[in-house]
C-alpha cells in the first residue's frame, strides 16, 4: 500500500508539472522548469529500486531493476551538473558523462530482464517487433539529430558525441521490446509494460529534446518536458506497483508496439507535409522509415494471423479432445450448483446412473435415480471439502451398487462456478476386495488345516482305541475308557469351535473377552502356523485385560499378524507376544493418527525379521498393498486395520530395517470383569424331571441318544426328524406338550422357523435350539425371541435335564 501511494503521488507531481511546463511556455522562465524537473529523476530512479524488492523477483531481476533505477539516479547528477551556474568543461563534462550514462545502464537492466522466448513462432515475432522498433528508432533519430546540421560546441564536439542519444535510445527500446515477450504472471506483466511504455515515451521525448535545444524551438522543448515526464512517472510506477494483485488483465504492449511506432513516424511525415516540404532532407527520412515500418507491420500482421489461425485451430482441437474424453469417460462427471442443481453432467452418466446428461441438466439431484442415498449428495454439498473421496451405496432399480466421489470446490472458477462431483461405479472392485479378504481369510484355514487334521486324527484314534478296549472283554469296567472318551469328545469339540470361529465370513457378537485367555486358547492354532525353527513367546501382564470385542475378529486380526511376522523372519527367529496396559493423553507426542486418548489393552507382535524402510512403513495399511509379491493379497494389515477402527481401538507400528517390527493392537479397556449370558445355568449333577418333551433332529444317533437320556431324566420324549415332522407331530398330540428340543440346522426347516411357528401358536411354550454351529444366514431373516435358549454341541445332555426342569418349573401359567 506505501508503494501504491508513492506512486500515486508521483503521478499528483507530474501533473503538476506539465501544468508548470504550459504556464512556463507563456512566461519562459526555463530555469524553473528544468529545477522542478529533478524531483521526477528521483521519483523514477526510487520507483525501479521498489521494483527489485517488491514481488518475487529473482536475484537477476533484482540487479535489472536496480541498474534502471541507478540509470536514472545518474541522470538526476548530470541534470544538477548542468543547472548549476558556474560550470567550468570539466563539470560540464562531468554532467554529460553522468547524464548519457543513463543508455548504458538502462540496457543492462532491460537485458537483465529479458528472456528470449524458446518458441519458433514466439521468435519470429520477437523479431519483426524488434526490426519495427529499430527502424522506428533510426527514424526518429534522423529526423530528430542526424538531419540538424549544427556545429557542435564544448564537449558535444568530441566525435561521436551526437549520435550516444539516437544509439542509446534504439538499444534501449530493443532490451525493452524483448522484456515484453517474457513470459510472467499477470501483476509481472503488468510492471514490465509500464516499464517498455516508459522506454517508449522517454527515447520520443529524448529526441525531441535534442532538436528542440539545437535549433532552438521553445515549443518542441515544452512538448519533449511534458513527454519525459510521463516516462518518468512510468518507470516510478512500475517499480512501486510491482508485485501487488490487480484485478484488471494485462493489455499486452507488444501488441500495440507496431501501430503506435508507425503512428509516431506517420505524424511525423503529415507534420512536415502541413509545413510545405520545407525540409526536404526530414521529409525523405520519414518517406523511407514509414516505408519500412509498412512493410513490417505488414509482415507482422501476416505472422499473427497466421498464430491466430493455428491457435484457434489447435483450440478447437483441444475442446473436441475434450469433450470426447469427458464423454467417453467410465467416470460420471456432474457440476452442481449452491442450490444442488445440475448444471453439467457428463456422457458417461448414463452408463453410471442411467440417466441421460440432456435429462438431467436443470434438474435437482433427486433426477439421479439413487433413492435416499441422494442424502450422502446433499451432505457433501452442504460440507464441501475439496479434494475429499467419498464411498457410498445405493440401489439403482433392483441391483445394489457402490460408488465413490471425488468433489471439487470449483465455484469460484468463472468457468465452472459450481462443485464438480466425479464419480464412478465400483461395484466391481468391492466385490472384489470382499472375495479377496474371504479368500485371504480360507488361505488362513488352509494353513491350519494340516495341523488341525493331525490333532484330529489324534483324538479319533484315542476315541477308537478306547472304544476297542471296552469292547474287547465285556467283563471289565470300561468307565476309565468311556471317561477317556468322554474328554476326547471335549477336545475335539474345542478344536471344532476356534476353525469355525476363524472360518466364519461374518462377524459375530461383541462381547467381553479376556484377551490373556484368548491368546492362551489360540496359541496351539499359532504354532501350528509357524515353522518350529521360531520360537513363538507370550509375556502377560498380571492385570486384567479385559475389552469388548468380537472373539473370532480379535483372533483372525492376530493370526493376521503373527503370519505377517513369521514372513518377515528368513530362516530362524523369535516372535514374542506381549499383553500389557497402556494409556493415551490429549497432550501425548506419540498419540496415532485417529486414536482416542484413554485406557487400552496393548497386545503387541514383535518379531526380530528384515523390518520396513519408511517408505513401506507408510504403505501397509493400504489395501492391495504387499511386499510378498505373488504369494501376498496385501490386505492382510488393511483388514486388521479395519478391524481395529472398528472396536474403536488402533494399530501402531514400529519397525527398523535390519532389526525387525513390533505391531501393537491396542484395544479399549472394558472395566466389567464378568459377561453377561442369556444362559441357563449348567449343574454337573444329575437330575430328574417330569413332562412332555418333543425332541427335534435330523441326525438319528444325535436323536436316539438325547431320546434315551431325557427318559432316564424322568421326561416323556416324542420325536420328530424336521420342522414339519414336528408340527405334525404337535397337530396329532393336540400341542399337548410341555417343551420342545429343536436342532437349528435341518432340511425343510430349520430350528428357527419351528421356534417362531410355535411361539405363534403358544407363545409361552419353552423352546430350546441346540447347534453345532449357526450362523446369522441360517435365520433366513427369521427373529428368534430373546427368551430362546440356545445350546452349543456337543453338550452334557444332564445339563439339558436340569435345563428343562428350571424351564418347567411351576409357574401361573
Amino acid at each position: 500500500m506505501v508503494w501504491r501511494r508513492a506512486g500515486e503521488a508521483t503521478i499528483a507531481y507530474a501533473a503538476a508539472y506539465s501544468a508548470l511546463v504550459l504556464w512556463n511556455f507563456r512566461h519562459d522562465v526555463s530555469s524553473l522548469e528544468d529545477w522542478a524537473f529533478l524531483p521526477l529523476y528521483l521519483a523514477a530512479g526510487f520507483g525501479a529500486l521498489a521494483g527489485s524488492v517488491n514481488g518475487d523477483s529473482r536475484r537477476r531481476d533484482a540487479i535489472g531493476w536496480r541498474c534502471i533505477g541507478y540509470g536514472w539516479f545518474f541522470s538526476f547528477v548530470g541534470a544538477v551538473g548542468f543547472l548549476l551556474p558556474w560550470r567550468p568543461d570539466w563539470m560540464q563534462l562531468t554532467a554529460l558523462v553522468s547524464y548519457k550514462a543513463y543508455y548504458p545502464l538502462l540496457i543492462a537492466g532491460f537485458t537483465l530482464l529479458a528472456v528470449v522466448p524458446r518458441e519458433r513462432a514466439a521468435r519470429l515475432r520477437l523479431a519483426l517487433e524488434v526490426a519495427i522498433v529499430v527502424v522506428a528508432g533510426i527514424t526518429l533519430g534522423w529526423y530528430f539529430v542526424w538531419n540538424v546540421s549544427l556545429a557542435p560546441t564544448g564537449p558535444n564536439s568530441i566525435p561521436g558525441i551526437d549520435a550516444i542519444v539516437p544509439v542509446g535510445e534504439i538499444a534501449v527500446l530493443i532490451a525493452a521490446s524483448i522484456v515484453l515477450h517474457r513470459p510472467t504472471s499477470s501483476d509481472t506483466q503488468r510492471s514490465l509494460e509500464l516499464l517498455g511504455a516508459g522506454a517508449l515515451t522517454a527515447a520520443v521525448s529524448d529526441l525531441m529534446l535534442v532538436q528542440a535545444f539545437e535549433v532552438g524551438n521553445v515549443a518542441l522543448r515544452h512538448i519533449g518536458a511534458i513527454v519525459q515526464a510521463a516516462s518518468a512517472v512510468l518507470f516510478a510506477c512500475a517499480g512501486f506497483w510491482s508485485g501487488t494483485s490487480s484485478r484488471r488483465a494485462s493489455r499486452q504492449l507488444t501488441a500495440s508496439l507496431p501501430y503506435g511506432a508507425i503512428s509516431i513516424v506517420g505524424a511525423l511525415v503529415l507534420f512536415e507535409v502541413v509545413r510545405g516540404h520545407q525540409r526536404y532532407r526530414s521529409l525523405t527520412g520519414l518517406a523511407f522509415g514509414a516505408v519500412a515500418l509498412t512493410a513490417l507491420v505488414i509482415a507482422r500482421l501476416a505472422v499473427a494471423e497466421r498464430d491466430a489461425r493455428a491457435q484457434t485451430t489447435a483450440r478447437r482441437e483441444q475442446e473436441e479432445r475434450f469433450r470426447a474424453l469427458v464423454q467417453r469417460s467410465s467416470e460420471a462427471l456432474i457440476v452442481v450448483d449452491d442450490a444442488g442443481v445440475i448444471r453439467y453432467a457428463g456422457g458417461a452418466v448414463l452408463r453410471v446412473f442411467g440417466r441421460s446428461g440432456e435429462a438431467l441438466e436443470g434438474a435437482p439431484l433427486d433426477a439421479l435415480g439413487v433413492g435416499d442415498a441422494v442424502m450422502v449428495l446433499r451432505g457433501i454439498l452442504a460440507r464441501p471439502q475439496h479434494g475429499a473421496l467419498m464411498q457410498w451405496s445405493a440401489r439403482l432399480g433392483d441391483s445394489p451398487r457402490d460408488f465413490e466421489t471425488v468433489v471439487d470446490d470449483l465455484r469460484d472458477d468463472r468457468l465452472v462456478r459450481g462443485l464438480m462431483l466425479t464419480t464412478r461405479d465400483v461395484t466391481e472392485r468391492v466385490l472384489l476386495e470382499r472375495k479377496l479378504q474371504h479368500s485371504q481369510k480360507l488361505d488362513a484355514l488352509g494353513l491350519l488345516a494340516g495341523g488341525v487334521a493331525h490333532d484330529f486324527n489324534n483324538l479319533l484314534m484315542a476315541i477308537r482305541a478306547n472304544a476297542d478296549l471296552a469292547l474287547a472283554d465285556p467283563a471289565l469296567d470300561p468307565s476309565a475308557e468311556l471317561e477317556e472318551i468322554r474328554l476326547a469328545t471335549q477336545r475335539a469339540a474345542t478344536l471344532c469351535r476356534q476353525l469355525l470361529l476363524f472360518g466364519r465370513p461374518e462377524p459375530g457378537a461383541s462381547r467381553l473377552v479376556e484377551l490373556s485367555a484368548l491368546v492362551h486358547d489360540v496359541m496351539p492354532m499359532l504354532r501350528r502356523v509357524v515353522p518350529s525353527t521360531i520360537a513363538l513367546q507370550v509375556y502377560e501382564d498380571s492385570a486384567r485385560t479385559t475389552t469388548q470385542a468380537d472373539r473370532s475378529q480379535v483372533e483372525v486380526a492376530l493370526l493376521n499378524v503373527v503370519m505377517n511376522a513369521r514372513d518377515a523372519i528368513v530362516a530362524s527367529g523369535t516372535i514374542a507376544l506381549r499383553l500389557a496396559h497402556c494409556t493415551l493423553n490429549d497432550g501425548d507426542v506419540a498419540l496415532p493418527g485417529g486414536a482416542e486418548p484413554g485406557a487400552y489393552v496393548e497386545l503387541s507382535v514383535r518379531d526380530d525379521g528384515r523390518g520396513m524402510d519408511a517408505a513401506t512403513l507408510a504403505r501397509v495399511f493400504e489395501p492391495f498393498f504387499t511386499t510378498k509379491a505373488s504369494s501376498g493379497t496385501g490386505l492382510g494389515l488393511s483388514t486388521v486395520y479395519g478391524t481395529m477402527k472398528a472396536l474403536r481401538g488402533h494399530v501402531h507400528i514400529v519397525s527398523t530395517p535390519g532389526e525387525g517390527t513390533t505391531v501393537s493392537l491396542r484395544f479399549p479397556h472394558a472395566n466389567e470383569l464378568q459377561e453377561r449370558r442369556v444362559l441357563a445355568p449348567m449343574v454337573e449333577r444329575p437330575t430328574t424331571g417330569s413332562g412332555v418333551v418333543l425332541l427335534v433332529d435330523d441326525e438319528r444317533a444325535v436323536r436316539q441318544i438325547v431320546e434315551r437320556r431325557l427318559q432316564l431324566g424322568g421326561f416323556e420324549v416324542c420325536t420328530a426328524s424336521d420342522g414339519i415332522d414336528a408340527l405334525e407331530a404337535l397337530r396329532r398330540l393336540d400341542w399337548r406338550v410341555d417343551a420342545v428340543v429343536s436342532d437349528m440346522h435341518m432340511p425343510r426347516m430349520n430350528g428357527a422357523t419351528l421356534a417362531a411357528r410355535i411361539r405363534a401358536r403358544v407363545p409361552d411354550m419353552p423352546v430350546v435350539l441346540m447347534s453345532g454351529y449357526a450362523s446369522s444366514a441360517e435365520l433366513n431373516g427369521v427373529e428368534v425371541a430373546s427368551d430362546v435358549v440356545r445350546l452349543v454341541k456337543p453338550f452334557d445332555v444332564s445339563a439339558l435335564i436340569a435345563l428343562l426342569q428350571t424351564l418347567l418349573e411351576p409357574t401361573d401359567r
